[in-house]
């Protein structure tokens, strides 16, 4: 819950630096073990200690449609989704869960728990 906290308590731009921080990287032919992506325990305290600061992300030209507008993306799903949802995403990311199929996951199986949930009180009305 800690993590989720600081999380939160972040700007912005600094919850995005933090999730694009701790995804994980593609593995590729030139390097088919990627590095471990850094604890995110770790990213947070760096970020909150930079948090008065813009991310070069922001006025980076380059990074436009790449990586920012993903981590930027998932921080939204995340922030839709119920607070212990949130805090479970949270904590496997911290165990070293991929923020993007960490959360992608949670959403998949929020949709299909309501879908359920749905088809079950109508089928109990008619």
């Amino acid at each position: 819950m800690r993590l989720h906290r600081e999380l939160i308590a972040l700007p912005q731009e600094w919850q995005v630096e933090t999730l694009r921080r701790t995804e994980p990287e593609r593995a590729t032919p030139w390097r088919p073990i990627p590095p471990l992506p850094p604890a995110l325990g770790d990213v947070l305290d760096r970020c909150a200690r930079a948090r008065y600061r813009t991310p070069k992300w922001v006025n980076d030209p380059f990074d436009g449609p790449g990586t920012s507008y993903l981590a930027l993306e998932i921080l939204h799903r995340l922030l839709a989704l119920p607070r212990g949802w949130q805090i479970e995403c949270v904590r496997q990311i911290a165990a070293g869960g991929s923020p993007l199929n960490t959360v992608s996951s949670a959403a998949l199986a929020r949709n299909v728990l309501r879908s359920a949930t749905t088809m079950t009180s109508r089928g109990q009305q008619g």
